[in-house]
């Protein structure tokens, strides 16, 4: 995104995605009893080249509908990923394999449509329209984009329950984060002054 309208699709994309992890930082929070805490660390555009830190780790698929519609994928490395299924799993003994097997990724997942589910609250509250955003399908090899596509890039960073700081990417197809920093600036701009009657 290199225009003048798109750096300020960038600027509305920077407000609706500092709404989206409070949100689902609240949400998971809330549900789980324990602090979860979370803030933007960068914004980028990436052509074709994934973030290094996202060429291993799980990738989880997960599709905008309703008023806005497009392609995200959201990208753990394999320790922030176990960090997390570390906090769903508390009280339940498991080895140091099964992190990442399969009863992990059933409560990774569980984990990341909680923070969904709390992002696209958020994001409906934000611009007064309804967002529905698809429970988070977890993908077995990186996230493979067309020469023709772009994608921005959020790396979010927080903490979950006191652990060690935890990233997630989250790769925004360049269509939905134009029309997402758009609609968020539409929605949340002050209204603009009543002329002065002459």
């Amino acid at each position: 995104m290199t225009t003048e309208t798109n750096q300020q699709d960038m600027a509305g994309l920077a407000g609706a995605a500092a709404a989206m992890i409070a949100g689902s930082a609240k949400n998971l929070g809330q549900l789980h009893g324990a602090p979860v805490d979370f803030r933007i660390l960068t914004i980028a555009d990436s052509d074709l080249q994934l973030p290094e830190a996202s060429q291993e780790g799980v990738h989880l698929s997960v599709e905008f509908d309703g008023a806005l519609t497009g392609d995200s994928w959201l990208v753990l490395a394999s320790e922030d990923a176990k960090d997390i299924v570390r906090m769903m799993t508390q009280g339940m003994e498991v080895s140091e394999d099964d992190l990442l097997g399969e009863l992990g990724m059933s409560a990774l997942s569980e984990a990341m449509n909680q923070l969904m589910a709390g992002a696209a609250t958020a994001l409906s509250d934000g611009l007064g329209e309804r967002i529905d955003i698809s429970p988070p399908t977890i993908s077995d090899s990186p996230t493979q984009h067309e020469p023709s596509d772009n994608v921005v890039v959020v790396t979010y960073e927080g903490e979950i329950a006191g652990s060690a700081s935890t990233k997630v990417l989250w790769q925004i197809d360049s269509g939905l984060a134009a029309s997402l920093g758009t609609r968020w600036l539409a929605a949340t701009a002050p209204p603009t002054p009543a002329a002065p009657a002459v």
